[in-house]
């Protein structure tokens, strides 16, 4: 079942221009990504690893089974706490996101998709580049000051 992720911009009904991204994430992906968060939050500890991961889709999480000198343990993953492990691991390994955008992340049986939609009411104009096609920079306006 999709989740949607608190944002802080939704889109609106129908925007002159939208910008919609899907990461996909298949179960190699998902462990590459789960496991230094798992680590972090003292999930899985000293020799520790993380042994697999059971996505439901039914439930909208992932329980990851983690092995620890033998002893077995389970951690569940939903909604916002797996969006947001999954959205560090993304900008760790320098996945570019939308910082300000609608969120929202599906469990299906066999991958996890993180979803952005921004809406743009108005669409930006072009930024202005130079002869070389660099990018010239704008004159920041300041509002005036009201005294």
């Amino acid at each position: 079942m999709p989740r949607d992720v608190p944002a802080t911009e939704e889109p609106t009904e129908d925007p002159p221009l939208c910008d919609h991204r899907l990461i996909i994430f298949r179960p190699s992906a998902l462990a590459t990504a789960l496991e230094p968060h798992l680590r972090s939050r003292s999930a899985i500890q000293g020799d520790g690893f993380l042994a697999g991961l059971d996505l439901h889709p039914e439930r909208g999480g992932i329980a990851c089974r983690i092995d620890t000198s033998g002893t077995a343990s389970e951690v569940w993953l939903d909604g916002v706490g797996l969006a947001s492990a999954l959205i560090a691991y993304c900008i760790s390994a320098g996945i570019p996101l939308p910082s300000r955008a609608g969120k929202r992340i599906e469990v299906m049986d066999d991958r996890v998709l993180l979803e952005f939609r921004m809406s743009f009411p108005k669409p930006p104009p072009p930024r202005r580049r130079d002869a070389s096609g660099a990018v010239v920079p704008q004159p920041i306006r300041r509002a005036p000051d009201r005294a």
